[in-house]
């Protein structure tokens, strides 16, 4: 598999590998697969929520995509404010991702959100535009 250069975020903040939440997937249009993974899986109100997604081009064919660079979109953000972290000044870039290929993205949010389960909307791709709902138990 070869991932397409793109500027992520890698940042760890000390979660140990059993904490990290199993992937949600969704079948995208034109074999594009995404993968969305949490880090930690149920943080607590305060805890920094790190947010990885991958792209991936399972169909037979190269597919035109324009993705999210440096960080990722979000809904639901009076739950989960972005971290104060640099930000870089891209906002998106354009490739054909070819069969076997992936792009990645990445973001860090805070959890502000009391006890209970949530629903956090995640976009990466913007065209194809793909939101994808994420559930996220806060502890």
């Amino acid at each position: 598999m070869r991932l397409a250069a793109l500027p992520i975020l890698a940042l760890t903040f000390g979660c140990a590998a059993d904490q990290a939440a199993g992937p949600v997937k969704s079948r995208l249009p034109q074999g594009l697969v995404q993968t969305v993974q949490l880090s930690p899986e149920h943080p607590t109100t305060g805890d920094w929520l790190t947010i990885t997604s991958v792209v991936s081009n399972s169909g037979s064919q190269g597919v035109p995509v324009s993705s999210r660079v440096c960080s990722l979109d979000f809904q639901s953000a009076s739950a989960f404010p972005e971290a104060p972290l640099p930000r870089c000044a891209s906002y998106s870039m354009s490739v054909t991702l070819q069969q076997g290929d992936s792009i990645a993205g990445g973001d860090v949010l805070i959890v502000k959100a009391s006890p209970g389960l949530y629903t956090l909307r995640v976009r990466q791709l913007l065209d194809p535009e793909a939101w994808m709902e994420v559930p996220v138990t806060v502890k």
